[in-house]
């Protein structure tokens, strides 16, 4: 056994006040932790010798690991989709190696992120079978039902599986429902924004068969823009390099950032919240205009009403 891990489980410290029962649960916690370690027929003996001259007491855990479990059978059932071999590879539990608890664990969720990631959003993995036998080897039986595939498809624009991973909760939510969908689309708006494309439009359709169901977004990007000027009107308090200061949005330049429209609403209250800070409990905007010119540039208008 790998003792160096098995002492670091141990609470119990040198110095502090001795008590029976803290003895008794540094013996239940390195019992534990030979379980993880594939001994769960271990057995462990507190020893302890107190020393009333010096007010100490000694306490040695005499430790009898037992045999170590293996893996033996390991069986799929159900309708996996995959084949033995495809989900194996995933593992560590495989057949003759040392069992451990945790690293099945871990492997239960390996084969998970396999369903996940291939599209098997109905998936169901169980658990069904962990039997030590008297050869002292774990026989395992895993059901796995995948479930239809859903297919992903974009269309209009070329994303990486980290940016799809990053605005569509179709796999992180193991969910292909409306209102999932929609967040995805909705979150499509402000990343494709983010690279210019101010006016993109995305759009989502979902087409169920008994086979499959595939959940297609279309994104029109439109022309891609460059906010070219900030204009500021009506701000008698406060000048326009302090309200810039406020906002997200920028013009070109060293701090130029694109036009997203959620960003350029916020700003519009960054800069009304300033104005609130200053005694000006009444200001408002009246003009946030977006001006967009053929060769790709963006002017912002916005009118201040002190």
């Amino acid at each position: 056994p790998p003792y160096g891990k098995i002492r670091k489980s141990l609470k119990l410290r040198k110095y502090e006040p001795y008590l029976p029962e803290k003895v008794l649960r540094g013996r239940e916690e390195l019992l534990e932790k030979l379980k993880e370690n594939g001994y769960p027929q271990a057995h462990i003996i507190p020893d302890v010798v107190l020393f009333r001259e010096t007010k100490r007491a000694k306490v040695t855990y005499v430790i009898d690991p037992g045999s170590a479990t293996y893996v033996g059978n390991l069986t799929f059932t159900g309708a996996p989709h995959f084949t033995s071999q495809e989900l194996t590879s995933r593992m560590k539990s495989t057949p003759g190696r040392h069992f451990k608890p945790q690293q099945l664990d871990r492997d239960l969720e390996r084969i998970e992120d396999l369903y996940d990631k291939s599209g098997y959003l109905e998936h169901e993995i169980k658990l069904t079978k962990q039997e030590l036998d008297t050869a002292n080897r774990v026989n395992l039986e895993i059901e796995i039902n995948a479930g239809r595939q859903v297919v992903l498809e974009i269309e209009g624009f070329k994303l990486s599986e980290d940016e799809i991973d990053e605005t569509l909760p179709i796999r992180s939510e193991h969910s292909y429902h409306d209102d999932t969908l929609e967040e995805g689309r909705r979150n499509l708006i402000p990343f494709l924004q983010q690279k210019g494309y101010y006016d993109a439009d995305v759009i989502y359709k979902k087409i169920i068969t008994n086979e499959n169901i595939t959940v297609r977004y279309v994104i029109t990007p439109e022309k891609k823009y460059e906010v070219d000027h900030i204009s500021i009107s009506g701000n008698q308090h406060l000048s326009r390099e302090q309200i810039l200061d406020f906002m997200t949005t920028q013009e070109s330049g060293f701090r130029s950032k694109p036009l997203v429209q959620r960003d350029f609403e916020a700003d519009q209250g960054k800069i009304i919240s300033a104005y609130k800070e200053t005694g000006f409990l009444f200001a408002r905007i009246i003009k946030s205009d977006v001006i967009r010119h053929p060769e790709g540039k963006i002017d912002i208008d916005i009118e201040i009403d002190e």
